[in-house]
């Protein structure tokens, strides 16, 4: 420690809090400048770091020193303020007001330079001053604005004091700022006050459970006062507040989020049309969207099952202004000159989309739309409002498509249409399809721009993606649209050979084989000659969708390749032939041109190049799924509505009905000939890259994506068992996979001697995936694709350098950066002997006690601010943010688990541990000398977490060791009993140190679940190592529960749900899973099997959780008290113990419907409905799983119905 610079900021400290003015003015103005120098600083973070590292340390000068005398000056000022006359002159008012400023300045400044690198206040004491300054009403007139900067600035900016305020708290404070807002007479800068509210709604979602009554109101009645808002930036940061609440309740709220978009959307409206910047209005159609999702989720039409508002006609009306609004925009849209704004952003096509799919009717095509007043918030016609008649419909929007002749005017109109046959296929009317696709093929004929073609065959496309659901409608549609489709083929088929539009026409070329509408005639395959066209990813696909679909003509051979061929001679499969050197062009011995077909997806390629070795293509088994035309239809707002109304399958479905799996007749025949034509030309191009100097990071990616290529045909060539174990490593693919590894590894090892990690980040990014065997195999095959991938990990380990592996550990070690000694900043190291020790039994000394985890609350307790200076030296330990460089983001704050925390080389280390964690996946099934060791590969990732490495207040060690657990804990995986206690001992550290942050203990929770399978298998383990591993992860568990509902948010709850939920499936007896239970004596922890709860027991107490999501999710999984599901056939369990757990489970359920408190009307009803749909499932799921509780179950329901009013076309429904 620097004597000199502390005994000078003590002397300061001390003159801060004098009797006298002069001295306290001349004090702020030393201290001002002292913590602006270097030395002072220095020297006030190395007693922080000491204070840290040494808990018992006694008094120590630190940073919370300084700013508790800071606050005690600054009310000590005050009161010299209050008590100055203040009939005075102008000047002395405005000399005060500067004062004001001064005084405010300094504690700003005290701030700002603590916080310098990383936080180092004390959360509790800053959150307590701000609160006392604004709620006192002279300190609140004298320094709120201020305060309010600093509030947003400095506080809720740093994640070390957002996660340190308590639920509790954030709404106090959420409520006041609310309060100050509504201050008719406040002085403070309403757009600083909206930034406020904003950033608070981004943390508290995260850090504690909104209560929405008063949220609802503010909103409500902000947006209600339309008209008196003309500032764009204060509304959109409202408005994105309020987006960020909706979303944090999801479906709970579903009747008050209803409620308030019904009461505001004229008013959102009113704003769109007279205050929108285009930025707002991107904010404006999400809240739009949300209200279409909890209105009409799926396209649910009015008085249809699963649609809901609390007054139909008022949300009517109001869809129908959003109608005119959204035709309004279209217009405004076409009337526009040159530019590349003529198209509408996919949000909006989507909002267009849902709107329209419930205004347009067969029957009508008129919509009447009673016009916005100028205020906005007419909800009724009168005398004094305009009526206005809009077209509607399918007919009318065909109209516009062909009257629009070549213009760029078409182009939304064919985006709403694309978008509502994607999502809504079965709502086009029958008698519209063929006059729509008669219209778009004379479109696509004239057309002439390559910026309309898209969309015109954008436009097709969805059709034909979606045929077999329009066309069972009509038995006519197939006759009448044959000719069509093959002029859309001829007219796309002439684009592509012209090369206009390629992307886009091949890919509706491939829709149309794929689902079977045309049959090509043979001069089809004269299209894949190097001379005419270049492979791209969207023609590999077409071509693959003619391999599969299309019959073959072996011996076809198109005019222009006829001389070559007859110069050869006599060749057999001439067509194969001409298709593979297609996908590989030679290079005509010339290795400095590009190779260009590493510009293409090598997945497709692989498939492509494997299916024409093989007799019947069409049998290749691989991936051929992926880049389905098929897109998730429901967002996760309308599945969780639908849910809500019981219209979705339940869980138990899902999980217990086995889909059936592709079934093959037999293996896959090669033709020997093609295949070795296939390894030549892979060989030829191997020697071409291993050739050429390389030096520049595209070359070398070059030739990453290449060895991507040879990988994934060797992986497929094993799963269709043309290579097996015994003679892969003869193949010439895996030689020139081994020979381009060896060039990968030597360019980078030239490049990191050359210039570091600098620039390697996209190579990392490509052995990612080269490395990921799960791209290319397909998923259901079962047993047999797991041996194959088995194999293939074993390729690849044994084809990989050792100096690649070497290379990988010294990135993810971070060797040889030269930024690594600047960045390790002496707290790293000063916390590493008490945060991190362990003493010889790992339960006793370090996590058995879950009151461990409890949040320190004399931190609260503070003594006044204006104390003696004396006083001031107390100092409690907190929680270090990563010191590590911080960059400015979009976000509030910056997660610990967020990339966007991390360094670019912090990156590269998190990309380089991922490929080693892929390359030691897979156990190895090949015996060689040469391959790479898995256990060597394993020891040293496992070595970044040994006590004396691991570091969880360093985002990037909590981010890897994240990522190490997960991928160590995956089912393939056999867990060492030393590997899991490191795991173990890892995820409690990390536990203990951010036992305030909802998103790392929700992950942590995360990770146990993946843990608890290996919790219990003993193989491999003593019973001590895997005992002590058990009890810690139970002491966890009994943590989290104790503190749930004080604490931890509905996310993090839902995950120990999901802990309690694993550990039911995994030991259904309770047999090892017992929790400790606390002596009343002491505070110490014994295991208890007869007396300490049980996770059956608490898994079902968390039915009545305050919230739906863990109420339902429970519900869902329910099933796991009743059947084995780890046995196949799933056995029911003891017959006793199904009768017991349905006991306690009607017990839960019928307290649970008893709603406590007194709410308001839509609160009540939101709670009605959520509590009665997990007890339906709850049930439900019980009648379906359950042969001894079924009875008792159904009669559980019948008195349901009877005493709690429980509709019963729900119970139907269940």
């Amino acid at each position: 420690m620097d004597n000199r610079q502390i005994s000078d900021l003590t002397n300061i400290c001390r003159e801060l809090n004098s009797e006298k003015a002069r001295e306290r003015k001349a004090a702020a103005v030393k201290l001002k400048t002292y913590i602006c120098q270097n030395s002072y600083r220095k020297a006030l973070d190395k007693n922080y770091e000491y204070k840290l590292a040494n808990k018992n340390a006694g008094r120590v000068f630190t940073w919370d020193t300084v700013f508790r005398a800071t606050c005690g000056f600054l009310s000590m000022e005050t009161e010299d303020l209050k008590k100055a006359n203040q009939d005075v002159s102008r000047i002395t008012l405005s000399n005060r007001e500067s004062r004001k400023q001064e005084i405010s300045g300094l504690v700003k400044c005290v701030i700002k330079q603590a916080d310098k690198g990383y936080p180092k206040l004390k959360g509790s004491l800053l959150f307590e001053h701000i609160r006392d300054v604004l709620q006192d009403s002279y300190t609140y007139d004298s320094y709120g604005q201020d305060y309010c900067s600093i509030f947003l600035k400095n506080v809720l900016s740093m994640k070390k004091y957002v996660v340190e305020l308590k639920a509790e708290e954030w709404r106090e404070f959420l409520s006041m700022f609310f309060n100050i807002y509504k201050d008719s007479e406040t002085k403070i800068d309403k757009l600083i006050l909206a930034r406020i509210i904003h950033a608070m709604m981004c943390c508290m979602k995260i850090q504690c459970d909104i209560r929405p009554k008063k949220v609802f109101s503010f909103f409500s009645e902000f947006f209600l006062k339309a008209k008196e808002h003309k500032s764009p930036l204060l509304i959109q940061h409202m408005l994105c507040g309020m987006n960020v609440f909706i979303k944090s309740l999801g479906s709970t709220s579903r009747v008050q989020i209803c409620k308030l978009g019904e009461d505001i959307i004229p008013s959102i409206l009113y704003l769109w049309r007279n205050v929108a910047s285009d930025e707002l209005k991107d904010h404006i159609v999400e809240f739009l969207q949300t209200q279409m999702s909890c209105h009409h989720p799926g396209g649910v039409k009015r008085d249809c099952p699963g649609s809901y508002a609390l007054h139909w006609d008022k949300w009517m009306s109001n869809l129908k202004k959003l109608y005119e609004l959204l035709y309004s925009e279209i217009q405004q849209l076409q009337t526009r000159n040159r530019g590349k704004s003529f198209y509408l952003q996919d949000k909006f096509v989507a909002l267009s989309v849902d709107v329209c799919q419930q205004l347009f009717s067969e029957s009508s095509h008129i919509i009447e739309v009673t016009q916005l007043s100028m205020t906005g918030t007419s909800s009724h016609s009168g005398p004094g409002t305009k009526k206005r008649r809009l077209e509607s419909g399918w007919e009318e929007i065909r109209n516009f498509i062909s009257s629009a002749g070549q213009s760029v005017k078409m182009v939304p109109w064919l985006q709403l249409v694309t978008g509502h046959v994607s999502k809504y296929p079965t709502s086009i009317p029958t008698e519209e399809v063929f006059p729509y696709l008669t219209c778009l093929s004379h479109v696509l004929v004239d057309c002439k721009r390559t910026d309309l073609m898209k969309y015109v065959m954008s436009c097709i496309k969805s059709f034909v993606c979606h045929w077999t659901d329009i066309s069972n409608r009509s038995e006519y549609l197939h006759e009448q649209t044959c000719n069509i489709w093959t002029q859309v083929w001829i007219v796309t088929l002439r684009f592509v050979r012209l090369h206009s539009a390629e992307p886009d026409g091949y890919s509706l070329l491939s829709a149309l084989v794929k689902h079977k509408l045309v049959s090509p005639r043979k001069d089809i395959w004269s299209l894949f000659i190097p001379s005419l066209t270049q492979p791209i990813t969207e023609s590999v696909t077409f071509l693959h969708n003619l391999l599969v679909n299309c019959d073959f003509l072996e011996n076809y051979v198109p005019d222009l390749t006829i001389a070559v061929l007859s110069a050869q001679g006599d060749v057999k499969y001439p067509l194969r032939k001409q298709l593979i050197d297609w996908l590989i062009p030679s290079n005509d011995d010339d290795c400095e041109l590009p190779i260009k077909h590493c510009k293409i997806a090598p997945d497709w390629t692989a498939l492509v190049l494997v299916a024409l070795t093989l007799r019947d293509m069409s049998s290749v088994r691989g991936r051929s799924d992926f880049g389905d035309d098929r897109q998730e239809k429901l967002s996760t707002l309308e599945v969780q509505c639908l849910e809500l109304d019981l219209e979705q399958p339940m869980e138990i479905e899902k999980k217990l009905i086995q889909k059936p799996k592709r079934q093959f007749t037999s293996d896959a025949v090669l033709i020997p000939s093609l295949l070795h034509h296939v390894e030549n030309k892979i060989k030829s191009e191997v020697q071409c890259h291993c050739s050429k100097l390389i030096e520049q990071m595209a070359d070398i990616k070059e030739v990453v994506i290449f060895t991507r290529l040879v990988s994934n045909i060797l992986q497929l060539l094993i799963e269709n068992t043309i290579l097996t174990q015994v003679n892969v490593v003869q193949s010439s693919l895996y030689t020139s996979m081994v020979s381009l590894l060896k060039k990968i590894s030597t360019c980078l090892q030239d490049v990191v001697k050359k210039d570091s990690y600098s620039g390697i980040g996209i190579i990392l990014n490509e052995l990612k995936v080269l490395y990921d065997l799960s791209s290319v195999c397909s998923q259901d095959h079962g047993n047999r694709n797991q041996e194959s991938i088995k194999l293939m990990a074993s390729v690849q380990r044994l084809a990989t350098p050792s100096r690649l592996i070497d290379l990988l550990l010294d990135i993810t070690n971070d060797k040889h950066n030269p930024a690594r000694q600047t960045s390790n900043t002496s707290i790293d190291t000063s916390m590493n002997g008490s945060r991190l020790s362990r003493g010889t039994s790992r339960i006793l000394d370090d996590i058995i006690d879950p009151l461990d985890l409890e949040f320190d609350d004399n931190s609260n307790n503070n003594n006044n601010v204006a104390m003696e200076t004396e006083d001031l030296d107390f100092d409690d330990a907190t929680s270090s943010q990563d010191g590590d460089e911080n960059t400015s983001t979009d976000e509030v704050y910056q997660s610990v688990i967020s990339r966007n925390s991390l360094s670019e080389s912090q990156i590269l280390r998190l990309e380089s541990l991922y490929i080693l964690c892929e390359i030691s996946r897979y156990d190895s099934i090949i015996s060689d000398k040469n391959i790479v060791d898995i256990k060597y590969i394993k020891n040293k990732i496992m070595k970044l977490l040994d006590e004396d490495a691991f570091d969880p207040s360093r985002n990037i060690d909590v981010q890897m060791m994240i990522f190490i657990v997960k991928s160590f804990t995956n089912r393939h995986q056999i867990l060492s009993e030393k590997h899991l206690t490191v795991l173990v001992d890892a995820i409690s550290c990390c536990v203990k140190h951010h036992k305030r942050d909802q998103e790392v203990c929700e992950t942590i929770l995360e990770l146990l679940v993946m843990l608890v399978p290996h919790l219990a298998t003993d193989t491999g383990m003593s019973n001590n190592g895997l005992q002590e591993s058990r009890d810690i992860v139970l002491s966890l568990v009994n943590a989290f529960w104790k503190l749930q509902e004080d604490v931890y948010i509905t996310s993090v709850r839902a995950r120990m749900a999901s802990v309690l939920e694993h550990l039911v499936q995994y030991d259904p007896d309770c047999i090892w899973s017992s929790f400790p239970i606390l002596r009343d004596n002491d505070d110490s922890l014994t295991q208890d099997e007869d007396k300490g709860p049980t996770p059956v027991s608490r898994f079902i107490d968390c039915l009545s959780d305050n919230n739906h999501y863990v109420r339902i999710q429970v519900a869902s999984a329910i099933y796991k008290l009743f059947i084995n599901i780890n046995i196949e056939g799933h056995p029911p369990l003891h017959h006793k113990s199904q009768i017991e757990h349905l006991d306690i489970i009607v017990n839960t359920l019928s307290c649970s419907l008893d709603i406590q408190g007194k709410l308001q009307p839509e609160r009540l009803k939101d709670e009605k409905i959520t509590r009665q749909c997990s007890m339906l499932v709850t049930l439900g799921t019980i009648i379906c799983t359950s042969n001894i509780c079924e009875k008792q179950a159904v009669f559980t329901l019948i008195k349901f119905i009877q005493d709690r009013n429980v509709p019963i076309d729900d119970v139907i429904k269940v």
